[in-house]
């Protein structure tokens, strides 16, 4: 500051005398104006994540879950056990307890028999069927199917269609001495001509003729020997 002037003057230690350099007054109208004041700068403040109360827990109701008894569960079991086996031999598998020696040596007396009823049926089949004349039961081996000619000779062959049958036997084929089957006899194209194993028992197809596939009560698939166990 010059104390003669009033003027600020700036001076270089290092430079010549007279060489000040002077800072200009600021004018009345500068002076007057008030210094704008600087604004502070924002504050940036967290932003915390919303936090949620908790949600009261569900309490879980008492269970409805019902114990019965291990003999009643043992009952149930029995009973749908016993519905299955209904079903099961009622309209796939049939159980049939032969009664005489018409299929020996295949099938004897007493002997257990499981048949499939949904079976197809063909030549050669040990077949369950209903006698169309009295309506038993029994079993005989289909020696023909479809339209065929049987004949039996007088020294008992069976002949299929002029052929020799293909049926394995050990002994000759009689006619039956009752019944009224004459030959050489012409099939239906459904019929089913059966002979059984053991020839010298008639009841078959020499005394009542074809049967029809209604007649045909399932295929043997199972022999059970029940004798000399």
């Amino acid at each position: 500051m010059d104390l003669e002037t009033g003027k600020l003057v700036l001076r270089d230690l290092d430079a010549t005398p007279g060489s000040e350099i002077e800072v200009p007054e600021k004018t009345e109208r500068e002076a007057a104006e008030p210094e704008a004041p600087v604004a502070p700068e924002p504050k940036t403040e967290e932003v915390k994540p919303e936090q949620r109360p908790p949600e009261p827990e569900e309490e879980e109701e008492p269970g409805t879950e019902v114990r019965i008894p291990g003999f009643f569960r043992f009952i149930i079991r029995l009973a749908v056990f016993a519905v299955i086996l209904y079903g099961l031999f009622s309209y796939v598998l049939g159980i049939f307890s032969s009664y005489d020696d018409r299929m020996y040596p295949f099938i004897m007396e007493g002997d257990i028999i499981i048949t499939y009823r949904l079976a197809s049926y063909g030549v050669g089949d040990a077949v369950l069927y209903e006698n169309p004349d009295t309506g038993n039961t029994a079993v005989s081996r289909i020696a023909a199917a479809g339209t065929n000619t049987v004949d039996i000779t007088g020294d008992g062959e069976v002949l299929i269609s002029g052929n020799p049958s293909g049926l394995t036997v050990y002994e000759t084929t009689p006619q039956a001495h009752t019944g009224t089957m004459t030959y050489p006899y012409t099939m239906s194209e459904g019929g089913y001509f059966l002979l059984n194993d053991h020839r010298a028992v008639e009841i078959d197809s020499r005394q009542f003729g074809e049967i029809s596939k209604d007649d045909l009560l399932g295929k043997v698939i199972l022999v059970i020997r029940w004798k000399g166990f």
